[in-house]
């Protein structure tokens, strides 16, 4: 095979931002050491003197050499170099020309060193997406799941920092996995055994380099430490301490501030009182096993923390796990879905017509006061403060009644004698009224999200029998945007889409999904395993790492987080204790 024609890449990727007069050399297994290493120092000792950095880059036998250039470059050369080597495979593709068909593709090994008189910069370009992107996820869902205009200006900021911070984990704990990954290989190095070619019909000795390349996105090891403090310890006082306060400081009927934080705090005593219980007693136990100082009651703490979230993550994975593929299966039986959302409809009326019903009664008692308390009444900055919540639907039937009331045809009598009393009716019915209309205006979205993908499903059952393959809607509110830009003006696309394609992709992706569930549950069934390793995520990180496929750890890591958050959040959306807490 002498008649050979070879395509290579001339160097290896690497981690860092090059300098614009950095010197690429390419050593060769016939090339001549001190030849190669006579013309760097010239380029480097030139009236200029411009050139910042050295790269030594070879391939197959070619590495010792280059290895050798490095090492004497550093040795005769009074410059102080930063160094770096990248080692890695390229692809060879070798064509025989005598038939000019056969083309065989190998993997050949090849190295970098790379050689710099200046500090280099890391290419932290991934790291910086990464945040962008969780950034835009972020604004996105706060965009769809809230309204910015009447929400007040600190709930927004507390929402986005938590949601933020969960989001972000999907995708920077991949790059933290590979980092770690790379500091593993460089605590317990593999050595590399390279063997040069022979010369004069003789054998030079086999050479032994110990390398680790570094991942493409390599960040320095400090910055993930900072930001993992950030995150964990800014979602600690999140979790226990400003969202539980804002949440009650929001229930609250309480017209003053100072009331509405007072509320708050003696809301939370019995769940602060409970947990600083269980802190105690665990405290004691470790104290009892180990010499509790600073830096063990500081572990202490971090680990009943992420024992309790551990918990919490087990038992919503339980649910979503088997749910998440189920209802993406299920969605594909189409008939069964419309029959499924008519049957939720029914359920959903009730609800509705129990919500409307509470509601009118508040509105009546609303009406009461305002007939009771006078204008020149002390409490009325407090009724008004009531009215200003109540649904504009119920706002025609206030006035009118007072309307009644000021032309004498509607007597009330006087029910409070004592401005105590009325103040803590006043505040007992702001807070029934908030609770309930936090209830309605759920019950509503939901009822009108039900109605539409009742249409939805209607459609596709009965478009699912044309032989023309043209779909013809009939659901009367408009669609959106993107569904109006792509099959307004082509039917049979639309036909193929809901009826051919969404029916067996739904199908394949809830299949697939099941399958990741089994191996998520044999995984965490097999999680103390160690020797053998049984988890098969943690048998295609160990082969991926293997062969220093960094890319592919932190793709693999990324959908495998991905889906856990899934089914973790699909659960806390699912979750309905009483009225209390219900995000559906």
């Amino acid at each position: 095979m002498s008649n050979e024609q070879h395509s290579l890449k001339e160097s290896l990727p690497l981690p860092y931002i090059l300098h614009s007069s950095c010197l690429h050399m390419q050593v060769k297994a016939g090339s001549r050491t001190k030849n190669l290493v006579a013309y760097v120092r010239r380029k480097l000792s030139s009236a200029d003197n411009s050139i910042e950095q050295i790269t030594w880059n070879a391939t197959g036998d070619g590495i010792s050499k280059a290895i050798a250039c490095a090492e004497m470059l550093k040795r005769e050369s009074n410059l102080t170099f930063h160094e770096y080597v990248q080692i890695g495979y390229k692809a060879k593709d070798e064509k025989i020309s005598i038939t000019k068909k056969i083309k065989l593709n190998k993997d050949i090994p090849s190295i970098c060193v790379l050689l710099s008189k200046i500090k280099t910069k890391m290419s932290s370009i991934a790291f910086i997406f990464n945040i962008i992107f969780s950034l835009i996820i972020t604004l996105i869902f706060l965009y769809r799941c809230g309204n910015y205009r009447r929400q007040h200006v600190v709930t927004t900021i507390a929402v986005f920092i938590a949601w933020f911070f969960s989001t972000l984990t999907i995708f920077i704990l991949p790059l933290d996995i590979s980092l770690a990954i790379y500091r593993d290989c460089v605590t317990h190095p593999e050595p590399i055994t390279v063997k040069p070619p022979t010369s004069n019909n003789s054998l030079i000795n086999n050479s032994t380099v110990i390398v680790c390349p570094r991942p493409w996105s390599y960040v320095d090891r400090n910055v993930y430490a900072v930001l993992w403090q950030v995150v964990f310890w800014t979602s600690q006082v999140l979790t226990w301490l400003i969202l539980p306060l804002m949440q009650s400081f929001r229930e609250t009927g309480e017209f003053s501030i100072k009331g509405k934080i007072r509320y708050a705090i003696k809301a939370n005593l019995i769940f602060y009182g409970t947990l600083l219980l269980i802190f105690i007693v665990l405290v004691i136990y470790v104290a009892t096993k180990v010499t509790m100082d600073s830096s063990s009651f500081t572990a202490t703490l971090v680990a009943a923390s992420t024992t309790w979230g551990l918990f919490l993550l087990v038992l919503m994975l339980g649910y979503g796990l088997v749910q998440v593929p189920k209802n993406i299966y299920n969605h594909s039986r189409t008939s069964y879905m419309l029959a499924h959302t008519q049957f939720k409809l029914s359920r959903l009326y009730n609800e509705k017509v129990d919500v409307e019903e509470r509601l009118d009664s508040l509105i009546d008692d609303v009406i009461k006061f305002c007939m009771q308390i006078k204008t020149t009444d002390p409490l009325r900055p407090c009724l008004e403060q009531i009215i200003q919540i109540v649904p504009e639907q119920y706002s025609n039937r206030i006035q009118l009644t007072l309307n009644d009331y000021a032309n004498n045809r509607i007597s009330i009598p006087n029910r409070f004698t004592d401005d105590n009393e009325k103040e803590k009716q006043l505040i007992k019915l702001h807070e029934r009224l908030k609770t309930n209309i936090h209830v309605h205006n759920r019950v509503q979205v939901s009822w009108t999200r039900q109605i539409n993908e009742a249409f939805y499903f209607e459609d596709i059952v009965k478009n699912a029998e044309n032989t023309n393959h043209e779909f013809v809607r009939t659901n009367p509110s408009s669609a959106t945007w993107l569904r109006r830009k792509l099959f307004d003006k082509h039917p049979k696309l639309e036909w193929y889409t809901h009826c051919f394609l969404r029916p067996w992709g739904l199908r394949l992706l809830g299949i697939g999904l099941g399958i990741i569930s089994l191996l998520v549950i044999w995984s965490e069934m097999t999680f103390f395993s160690t020797s053998p390793v049984l988890s098969i995520f943690a048998q295609c990180v160990t082969a991926a790492s293997r062969h220093y496929s960094y890319l592919t750890i932190e793709i693999f890591c990324c959908l495998s987080i991905a889906y856990l958050c899934l089914c973790a959040y699909y659960t806390i959306f699912r979750i309905r204790i009483l009225n209390y807490f219900y995000l559906s």
